[in-house]
């Protein structure tokens, strides 16, 4: 194992042979750690950080139910601001990404609201908005508030990939692949 992992178990580190039970704990939440040479805060198979914190984010269901009954999208819009602004505690597994999307998914399924159809008003400002947001991004891309602009640029980008979608199958031009949504 340390020679398959070479990378993330350097030198630098201690070897596997003197890990603690503490340490193979850490290696499947935050390898940084464990490692000093490891940048961002990772499992040991990085891929994984969405896992992690979808795994965290069902945890706090019930609180993300209790809020979106209560505060309606009010709550969806704090927590998108939040990601946005990227405003967040710096907490491996609570990742603002993860409960913004999650308590946005969550809002259209308990109100029992299609998306598709709801987003359908925003198709032709979709397309200029995330046009005017990509230029924006590669003319200022050195920029330290670009990420703002990035993070805008993804859910306007959701919000036309949908609607492009959406009207491809509803023109006949694609076809819906009933596997994927019978899952």
């Amino acid at each position: 194992v340390q020679t398959i992992f070479s990378g993330l178990l350097s030198g630098n580190s201690k070897l596997i042979k003197d890990y603690f039970f503490t340490d193979y704990l850490w290696a499947f939440w935050d390898t940084s750690q464990i490692n000093i040479d490891t940048i961002g805060k990772f499992p040991i198979n990085t891929p994984l950080w969405y896992i992690r914190d979808l795994i965290v984010v069902m945890l706090f269901s019930p609180i993300i139910y209790f809020l979106i009954k209560r505060l309606k999208e009010f709550v969806v819009f704090a927590l998108g601001v939040f990601w946005i602004l990227d405003y967040w505690f710096k907490v491996p597994g609570f990742s603002i990404m993860a409960f913004f999307f999650f308590t946005f998914g969550a809002y259209f399924g308990i109100n029992k609201l299609n998306f598709v159809e709801r987003i359908k008003p925003f198709k032709d400002s979709s397309l200029i908005i995330y046009i005017l947001l990509v230029l924006l991004e590669l003319i200022f891309k050195d920029k330290n508030w670009i990420t703002y602009i990035h993070n805008l640029g993804i859910i306007v980008g959701i919000v036309l990939l949908v609607n492009i979608t959406s009207h491809f199958i509803s023109n006949g031009k694609w076809k819906v692949n009933y596997n994927l949504t019978n899952s």
